[in-house]
């Protein structure tokens, strides 16, 4: 997935623009179809945000140091009808050498207003001012043009296109003629729903009555006592657009019918507290204009699925590995995003002691590093970059007891029992990851939640793994399973109970084990490594016996070479060549792997070292 730098010269977005509290930060994301999708985040709280909530949102420096902080892709502005701007996003219309297609470059010159490059690299976003929105477009879509006006938010770079002008500049007419010769006028186009007038008690209750016979899984949505409060940190609006999907999904397509449903149901009743009826319906309509908007999966439920049916599902290869970005790493080496961690040891090893001193500098910022009096020095393990203020879920065995007496303070994180876990399986925690509300999710230990029969090599805890497996591959969740090795002992499968059939399906194994003869040492391999898999990473740890783990100074600087010498032989390889190369040449000309050059030309660009030409390609910098 090609992505320009998003962390540009925020300087460039116009300040009329950053006076406005309608900011959220965003993260790549999948919708529930598979497909790639930005999801809005609430700066404040690191929760999920709504466009159609604007507590959600944030002021532009709230949301610029949410963003900075790390956890996050970008930062985005939310569009309203009470605000006078509008966007044009103008998909796949630059090309490799960055050049504006002829179609695209006709509306950068018609607009002339402030212009940026989208994160993908692909696109740009047109951003301009109206006096008047009731006769424009939101959220509809021509080829490659789509409208955003009201309830719909702008991932925003600072990347301004450099031959458009600075600020945003008024285009009232200019925008009418686009939307009329795209659309037609009003009358012609498809009904908005903004026409529409609020549906009868009778209707409504009639609906829902219905559909809470037909379609799972939403009774509690249609009539759950949901509190009005919001102080409790129940995220009404992601409930919302949760039980229009599901509508969506059970076969529902029509605008009004959905918008009723949801109108009617007690989750938009909660949300909607203080509102007027007409007030009220808006957001239901809106709810479910968004919802219809994100190409709603066709139910094939019955269907027969032979062999057509199963090439029908198969897609371009390139298609196929842009469906999943690449796996961020939320700290160098040891942790990714979207993948699949084992950290297993011997019984009473210190594996959920060393989880938890991660955590601490996963969740706090370094100056708020802070244990017994002491201030930890950040990034200890092999001094190794890693993200901060990260959500968390932990599904633990311990008793609070346990983790109270390790003193470790901990930030934005959430537990669960394991026992309550284990009562629901394993498809609720699947659930969970899929939606990317955490940014890790760690299940400790694994057959406390998982039960295992046989500790011996077998298939029943991969197939029970299974659904955990496929939403983290699917989503930017990082998973770790917390796990023991077998008490009988054995070689096979590097003792791990479950054997090689375990070991085979996760993507990172972490090895934690004693150190013979240094009681207070312990040893940790990362095998599997996503940046570098064919290299594991080797560490001996030191318990300080304040609750944390150390690394002596010796083995700090592990792996950091390796990254020298992959930034030395891309620019060596750049300068022989004389012109722009993308990664995959790179790493083809190079014999490494592609994400390792991706990550490579991530720090080279920070450095000032490489820059990025056009779409995808990448030169030395000339000093």
């Amino acid at each position: 997935m090609l992505m320009t730098n998003i962390a540009g010269n925020f300087d460039n977005i116009p300040d009329e623009l950053k006076q406005l509290p309608q900011w959220v930060v965003w993260r790549y994301g999948f919708r529930q179809d598979g497909k790639p999708t930005k999801v809005p985040y609430n700066p404040k709280t690191g929760a999920a945000a709504s466009v159609n909530d604007p507590a959600t949102w944030a002021t532009f420096e709230e949301a610029l140091a949410a963003f900075e902080a790390g956890g996050f892709d970008g930062v985005g502005f939310v569009f309203t009808s009470a605000d006078p701007f509008v966007g044009i996003d103008l998909d796949n219309c630059l090309d490799e050498d960055g050049s504006i297609q002829p179609w695209a470059q006709d509306l950068v010159t018609r607009f002339n207003s402030y212009t940026e490059i989208t994160p993908s690299g692909h696109g740009l976003h047109i951003i301009m001012k109206v006096s008047d929105k009731s006769n424009l477009p939101s959220g509809r879509k021509s080829g490659n043009i789509e409208f955003y006006t009201t309830g719909r938010f702008f991932t925003v770079t600072s990347n301004r296109l450099k031959s458009t002008p600075a600020e945003i500049c008024e285009r009232q007419q200019e925008l009418e003629d686009l939307t009329r010769k795209i659309f037609g006028t009003r009358d012609d186009s498809q009904t908005t729903g903004d026409e529409l007038d609020p549906p009868t008690e009778a209707e409504v209750q009639a609906l829902v009555k219905a559909v809470d016979q037909i379609v799972p899984d939403v009774h509690n949505l249609l009539y759950g006592s949901w509190p009005e409060a919001r102080s409790d940190g129940l995220n009404r609006s992601g409930m919302e657009y949760l039980l229009a999907r599901k509508l969506i999904e059970y076969g529902f397509k029509d605008l009004e019918t959905v918008a009723k449903i949801i109108f009617g149901s007690a989750i938009h009743k909660a949300k909607a507290t203080g509102r007027g009826p007409s007030a009220s319906w808006k957001l239901a309509l809106d709810c479910a204009r968004h919802a219809l908007e994100q190409d709603p999966v066709v139910s094939d439920a019955g269907a027969e699925r032979d062999g057509n049916w199963l090439l029908a599902q198969a897609v371009d290869y390139d298609e196929w590995l842009d469906q999943v970005p690449d796996a961020e790493p939320l700290w160098d080496g040891i942790l990714y995003r979207g993948a699949v961690h084992l950290l297993a040891a011997p019984s009473k090893r210190g594996k959920s002691r060393f989880i938890h001193d991660l955590l601490a500098h996963l969740t706090w910022l370094p100056e708020q590093l802070v244990v017994n009096g002491k201030t930890l020095a950040d990034g200890k393990y092999w001094n190794m970059k890693h993200k901060h203020r990260l959500r968390v879920l932990v599904i633990t065995e311990e008793p609070q007891a346990a983790w109270r007496t390790r003193n470790i303070p901990l930030s934005s994180v959430k537990v669960i029992s394991a026992y309550t876990a284990r009562s629901g399986g394993v498809k609720p925690i699947a659930d969970v990851i899929s939606k990317n509300i955490f940014d890790i999710v760690i299940l400790d230990v694994l057959d406390k939640i998982i039960p295992i029969a046989d500790e011996n090599d077998n298939a029943e805890i991969v197939e029970k793994l299974a659904p955990i497996l496929e939403a983290t591959h699917n989503s930017t969740t990082c998973v770790i399973l917390v796990h023991h090795f077998r008490k009988s002992g054995g070689t096979d499968g590097d003792e791990v109970r479950g054997g090689t059939g375990l070991l085979g399906s996760v993507d990172v194994y972490i090895k934690f084990a004693n150190v013979t003869g240094e009681k207070n040492a312990r040893k940790l391999e990362v095998i599997g490594r996503l940046d570098h898999p064919e290299e594991p990473l080797y560490a001996v740890l030191n318990d300080v016996r304040f609750g944390t783990y150390e690394s002596p100074q010796e083995n700090v600087a592990m792996g950091n070479t390796q990254d020298g010498d992959t930034n030395e032989k891309i620019i060596s390889f750049l300068k022989t060549l004389k012109k722009p190369a993308g990664p995959r040449e790179i790493a083809t000309a190079l014999n490494l792997t592609e994400a390792s050059v991706k990550k490579a030309l991530a720090r080279l660009v920070g450095k000032k070292l490489v820059e990025r030409i056009g779409r995808g390609k990448y030169e030395v910098v000339e000093k």
